[in-house]
């Protein structure tokens, strides 16, 4: 995807989905090797698929988000691709998100300094008025976040995050905020260190892909824009922390909603 190997011609467009799933299998085989032969490949294959097609769907709805925050991420080489399949391929490259979030997630599982480090925080356990102010102030947020873009584009994952967990929380329907009742924070934290470290390779890969990578993505944070690490403001990455909660929950309310499991936690 780097290279400029001209002999390949349009066929370096659409190396994305091997180079992302090439890494996926990567990350599941050493999975594998530290979690006694449980991996999602090995064990839950069907769980991987349905990760994957969660995640096709549920990356347009973030694109959805960003055009009310004007285009924090845009893509400025999407036309290398024919338009009429140019949503297919899109697609195939959003496939990759979810599965490797939640990989990585198993992966920093299987560190104990990891785990136990966050075990043993604040013990925060909301009332049912709590739960509603939170829902409402998600509420309030998405609104904002869209009205005065400018200013709150930073809030963009909040919103969504707020709203869908307390639904879940209301439904008694469990969510890595659930552990926190107890003082265990390790499932959102663990979760926003995986995004952190998978946001890395995102990152790194996209830097040097143009103009051979149609998903090429830029970005235009106000404010922030400086001290980039690779086309990333360094501020910008402690959204991931964010960006990979939201993930889980939504997977979660899909799950709950039609009927599939949304089990990810392999590592006991």
């Amino acid at each position: 995807m780097w290279g400029q190997f001209s002999a390949l011609g349009s066929a370096l467009h659409y190396t994305f989905v091997p180079l992302w799933w090439g890494f996926i299998l990567f990350l599941d085989g050493i999975l594998f090797q530290r979690n006694q032969g449980i991996s999602f490949i090995s064990k839950h294959p069907n769980t991987l698929i349905i990760a994957a097609i969660t995640s096709m769907f549920g990356w347009y709805y973030f694109e959805y988000l960003n055009f009310f925050v004007l285009q924090n991420w845009y893509y400025p080489d999407l036309h290398l691709i024919a338009s009429p399949f140019t949503y297919v391929w899109s697609a195939l490259t959003f496939s990759t998100i979810w599965p490797s979030l939640f990989i990585w997630y198993n992966l920093l599982r299987t560190i104990p300094a990891f785990t136990n480090k966050y075990r043993s925080g604040p013990i925060i356990s909301l009332s049912f008025s709590a739960k509603v102010i939170v829902a409402i102030l998600g509420c309030i947020i998405c609104v904002i976040t869209s009205i005065w873009s400018s200013v709150f584009f930073w809030m963009v994952w909040l919103g969504p995050l707020m709203i869908v967990s307390v639904t879940l929380s209301l439904l008694k329907i469990p969510s890595p905020f659930s552990p926190i009742r107890k003082g265990d924070w390790s499932c959102f934290l663990l979760m926003g260190l995986a995004t952190l470290f998978n946001g890395f390779f995102w990152e790194m890969w996209n830097f040097w892909s143009s103009p051979n990578n149609p998903n090429y993505w830029k970005y235009n944070l106000p404010y922030i824009h400086e001290f980039l690490i690779f086309e990333m403001p360094i501020l910008g990455f402690s959204g991931y922390i964010f960006f990979g909660a939201v993930c889980w929950v939504m997977f979660i309310l899909l799950g709950k909603t039609f009927n599939f499991s949304t089990h990810i936690e392999l590592v006991k």
